[in-house]
């Protein structure tokens, strides 16, 4: 966090009740967000720009929320207090690092960025289940520390089923969920989920393109509708080039056992009707894997089915007299290849 000399000299050498202000870290329309130091311990004094009984009971009401909440991935409040240097101030643990925007500006890592969101999801998970919808999810309210872990900040636009704390109206522009920017508050967890979205594209580009497609989604029912559902589809896109290595290998396997083409020639039936025996046998197993594949709204669940389906087929060539093995294969070369177009279009 930079921190500016913005306020006067006398007010950053005043001292009351051990607190020491040593500056501005930001400033907002309203409030105004100050390090300090109490006593060796170094703080973060959130005070209102103007002091009146309006923004003094947001403050209060922020600290009634704050004060329920303990996740390492949320900044810790730690009180409020009506007499500080700056005036009526909420008190919050002091978080070494840098906003989110500041940290993607140094080029992290994928695997950095991917800790990060890891740690975004966990705490507003936390949140969510405690009946706390954030309402202003954006990298200004996200700082990383030096170990590259985030916590989430600012619960001034926060509500809560579980206490009279019912924040305020509002929302940031670029970051919030459009029924909020309309005026008509949070849509639920949903609403909080586009703002991750958003956060996801930003860090991550087109890695987790179809997972943000879907966060930020106009219609809220759209949306994922929950963290832990959000979870899982991330960890599907990150685990996908391991399925995509597994089926190549599966498919390259497969190909090294298949035998070379049996010359003995086929006396029971011809070759075009040896097949079609064998393709009408082969659609027990390939018809259900098609199928399904074809249901499937990710690479990695189609994959699957298409090891299923690779698996049965071995099984059922070797049952083959030697003789009619070569057909199987050729059906098999037919149908793998309507199989990996499904995957194709997945991808």
């Amino acid at each position: 966090m930079r921190i500016s000399s913005g306020l006067s000299g006398a007010l950053q050498e005043n001292m009351y009740d051990g607190i020491t202000v040593l500056g501005t870290i930001s400033e907002g329309r309203f409030f105004r967000v100050l390090k300090a130091r109490m006593g060796t311990k170094y703080i973060i004094l959130k005070s209102a720009l103007h002091k009146d009984a309006m923004t003094t009971e947001f403050l209060r009401r922020e600290f009634e929320l704050g004060s329920t909440l303990s996740h390492s991935c949320i900044v810790t409040t730690l009180g409020f207090e009506e007499d500080t240097p700056a005036g009526p101030a909420l008190i919050l643990e002091y978080v070494e690092g840098q906003s989110l925007d500041e940290f993607l500006s140094t080029g992290s890592s994928d695997s950095a960025k991917d800790c990060i969101i890891d740690d975004i999801l966990d705490g507003v998970d936390y949140l969510h289940h405690r009946g706390v919808l954030h309402n202003d999810i954006k990298p200004s309210n996200i700082v990383v520390n030096p170990h590259g872990a985030a916590r989430i900040i600012d619960f001034g636009l926060s509500l809560s089923d579980d206490s009279v704390y019912k924040g305020c109206m509002g929302g940031s522009q670029w970051y919030s969920a459009p029924e909020i920017m309309a005026g008509k508050g949070p849509a639920g967890a949903a609403s909080d989920i586009y703002s991750i979205g958003l956060l996801i594209r930003q860090m991550s580009g087109r890695k987790y393109r179809r997972v943000v497609d879907r966060c930020c989604r106009q219609n809220p029912t759209e949306r994922y509708q929950s963290i832990p559902a959000l979870k899982r589809a991330i960890a599907i896109r990150r685990h996908l080039p391991e399925a995509v290595a597994a089926i190549i290998f599966a498919v390259f396997v497969l190909t090294m056992i298949l035998p070379s083409k049996v010359e003995t020639a086929v006396t029971e039936y011809s070759h075009n009707a040896l097949k079609d025996r064998l393709r009408t046998e082969m659609s027990t197993f390939y018809i259900p894997a098609r199928d399904s594949m074809f249901c499937q709204q990710t690479y990695f669940a189609a994959g699957v089915f298409k090891g299923e389906y690779l698996l049965k087929f071995v099984h059922f060539r070797d049952s083959l007299p030697a003789d009619q093995r070569f057909a199987c294969e050729e059906i098999f070369a037919e149908q793998s290849a309507v199989l990996d177009s499904v995957l194709v279009g997945l991808l």
